[in-house]
């Protein structure tokens, strides 16, 4: 069996146009990462107390903050006690149904028999924040 060139040329430009897809794709891809990065390039950097309360009032945006980062005015609930920076209440309720339901048995008899579910829920109740301070 003979290669002709009209195979070679057929292949050498199938891969030509493969390998010009894959740089595409490469770029593509290369921008992508860019921009997922220029929000970290982009944000401000906080030292100083001063400046993370700017931020904080001003909504800056995206910042590194450096520094101890504490609550101002912390948070409780009667039922757990201790201080917290964030607390989330969930009520979870578990409702008992009951249905009756026609069965037959294996010889083809009808049957009334009650069957027990139960619905589970979960409500937000409350959300309780605190307020941050850069030290």
């Amino acid at each position: 069996m003979e290669i002709t060139d009209r195979e070679v040329l057929a292949s050498v430009s199938i891969i030509a146009v493969m390998i010009l897809i894959g740089f595409l794709i490469s770029g593509k891809i290369s921008d992508g990462i860019m921009d997922d990065n220029e929000k970290y390039n982009k944000a401000v950097k906080i030292e100083s107390e001063d400046l993370f309360q700017y931020g904080m009032e001003t909504d800056v945006g995206n910042a590194f903050v450096y520094g101890k980062l504490e609550s101002v005015d912390t948070v409780t609930y009667p039922g757990i006690g201790g201080k917290y920076i964030y607390i989330e209440k969930i009520e979870e309720r578990r409702e008992r149904h009951e249905r009756k339901v026609k069965k037959k048995d294996s010889k083809g008899k009808e049957y009334t028999e009650t069957e027990v579910y139960q619905n589970e829920k979960e409500i937000v109740i409350c959300h309780y924040y605190s307020s941050l301070a850069c030290r």
